[in-house]
C-alpha cells in the first residue's frame, strides 16, 4: 500500500497539510480518484462529487476508507456549540467547518 492509497485526498483541494506541502505546493501526487459510490467512514453518507465535496483516505480496521474533510475536522475537534440538536453528523460537520473557517480564516476555496 502506498501513501496516496492510505492517506491521499480527493475532490477540490483545500488549504491543509493534506493537499499542500510545507512550501505551499499542491501535492498532486497525493490526489486520488473520487470515491464514487462509497460512503464516508464517519457520517456514513454517500460522497457527492457534483456537490464539490472533498476529503481524505484513512486506514481503518476494514481497510482504506474515505471521509469528508468536514467530518474529519468534526472527529478531531468535536461539535462546537450544539451537539445533537437534531442535526445529522454530516450537518454538524458542515456547521463546524464553517465556524472554524470564520473563526480562524482561510484562503481555501473549498
Amino acid at each position: 500500500m502506498d501513501d496516496r492509497e492510505a492517506f491521499g485526498w480527493f475532490g477540490i483541494p483545500w488549504w491543509s497539510g493534506i493537499c499542500y506541502d510545507d512550501d505551499g505546493r499542491l501535492t498532486e501526487e497525493m490526489r486520488k480518484e473520487f470515491p464514487t459510490g462509497e460512503t464516508c467512514y464517519i457520517c456514513e453518507e454517500l460522497f457527492d462529487e457534483t456537490a464539490g465535496e472533498s476529503g481524505t483516505a484513512i486506514p481503518s480496521p476494514e481497510g482504506i476508507r474515505h471521509t469528508h474533510k468536514e467530518c474529519m475536522l468534526l472527529e478531531i475537534i468535536g461539535p462546537v456549540d450544539r451537539p445533537g440538536m437534531g442535526m445529522s453528523i454530516r450537518q454538524t460537520a458542515l456547521e463546524v467547518w464553517q465556524g472554524f473557517r470564520k473563526r480562524y480564516g482561510t484562503s481555501a476555496e473549498a
